[in-house]
């Protein structure tokens, strides 16, 4: 329930937020278009932004992201509903429900209305009802509802006025406008906004009949002489007194300059700062420095040394009979060996005797292969203090790590944190 009232209250704040910039920034303007898009947006951006926070990465070390895994695990259990929780969400509920059946009652009463009209099919695509049960006129989606004792002064004006509302589909408009207050009716901004939407809609409407007759000094005397109360309970878009004050002095207002459309960018800082309010954060484990196990290379001095790093293909041999690698024999056990390179393969022949033309070994090197993040294969030798590592042998630095035995080496860890000094640890066995 708290979640609910918390994504409620989100919107609410989102919503009059976009308000005040709309009516600091653009109310005054005559780009009717763009407002009429901007309010739309502002109407239903606000559900939409508290799913579209930012995500945040963060690691942690294994430990910490335990405890914090532990400590959020705890906080997620249900906890108890208290009273007046449930009590604000009846209250939200109830006046949903009441806001939802105002606008249900208005749209019947404005269907009735049509229905009990004479109805006269237009050529332009509209319908056109003529009614004693109103007193200025109105529109409604395909609907254009005209009073019986409409005088005929200015009927061509008028007509213009409500084509421009129909063919724009301002009825849309509306009923968008009156889901959100319904769903926000305690929020003023909702109000707001579709008092905004209605205003904009008259004036897009005015613009049309100034375009069509050229003369908007004429049509200021048709809307003072036609403007009127208009029917209580209806849904629609009208000839009605509470705009007109504001549709004569957009009709007297100078077209605003181009630049001022820039205005509208204020919605990207309201996105942004909704973004930013609604992230979250994700702990991930620290990535461990990859530790792997000595790999010998037997190579014989001074010459014919074997990378397997940079010639992947490799086949060891020992006293005859294929190995899988120099991993497969100790150290101790080669006595002699021979590199034959004639092939697609290189093949090292290892042999746990000295052979005839076979080269004496008489010293191993010792080298380790480990892979980076990349993927990028390298190998550490006793040769790799010309590379720039820096060799510890547990905890103790060394100047190399060739006068260690491989089978002495439980593990190598490669810290390449400092690029320019990356550290080699050795671990010995126990």
């Amino acid at each position: 329930m708290s979640d609910t009232l918390l994504y409620i209250g989100n919107v609410a704040l989102t919503m009059i937020g976009l308000v005040i910039g709309y009516r600091l920034l653009l109310k005054r303007e005559t780009f009717h278009g763009l407002n009429r898009v901007v309010l739309l947006l502002c109407l239903s951006l606000p559900w939409i932004l508290p799913f579209c926070g930012l995500t945040i990465h963060r690691a942690l070390p294994a430990t910490d992201l335990s405890n914090l895994n532990e400590i959020a695990a705890a906080d997620s259990s249900p906890a108890p509903t208290t009273w007046w929780i449930a009590a604000l969400l009846a209250i939200y509920c109830i006046g949903v429900g009441s806001m939802l059946a105002r606008s249900i009652i208005a749209i019947i009463a404005t269907a009735r209305i049509i229905g009990n009209g004479e109805k006269i099919k237009c050529e332009q695509g509209f319908i056109l009802v003529k009614s004693n049960q109103v007193q200025s006129p109105f529109n409604w989606m395909t609907f254009i509802v005209m009073p019986n004792d409409l005088q005929e002064s200015g009927i061509n004006a008028i007509m213009t006025h409500e084509l421009a509302h129909l063919k724009k589909r301002h009825s849309l408009d509306l009923i968008l406008a009156e889901v959100v207050l319904a769903l926000q009716w305690f929020n003023p901004a909702a109000w707001m906004l579709r008092a905004d939407l209605q205003a904009v809609h008259e004036f897009e409407a005015d613009d049309a009949v100034v375009q069509s007759c050229g003369n908007y000094k004429e049509y200021e005397e048709i809307l003072i002489g036609q403007v009127t109360a208009m029917s209580a309970g209806l849904l629609a878009n009208g000839f009605t007194e509470q705009t007109l004050k504001q549709r004569i002095i957009m009709l007297h207002k100078k077209k605003s300059s181009r630049k001022r459309v820039l205005k509208a960018l204020y919605l990207v800082a309201i996105i942004a700062a909704s973004m930013v309010a609604n992230a979250t954060t994700v702990y991930t484990t620290e990535e461990e420095p990859q530790v792997k196990k000595t790999t010998e290379i037997v190579s014989a001095n001074p010459s014919g040394k074997v990378d397997v790093t940079k010639d992947r293909s490799v086949e060891y041999y020992l006293d005859g009979e294929r190995i899988d690698g120099p991993d497969a024999v100790a150290s101790s056990q080669v006595k002699s060996m021979e590199i034959d390179k004639s092939g697609k393969a290189v093949k090292v022949k290892m042999y746990t005797t000295e052979q005839p033309g076979a080269k004496k070994v008489t010293r191993f090197q010792t080298s380790t292969t480990f892979t980076d993040d990349e993927g990028n294969t390298t190998t550490v030798s006793d040769q790799g203090i010309k590379y720039g590592y820096e060799f510890y042998v547990d905890g103790v630095k060394k100047a190399s790590i060739a006068d260690i035995a491989s089978d002495a080496i439980e593990s190598i860890e490669v810290d390449k944190k400092d690029p320019d000094h990356p550290k080699v640890y050795v671990k010995l066995k126990k």
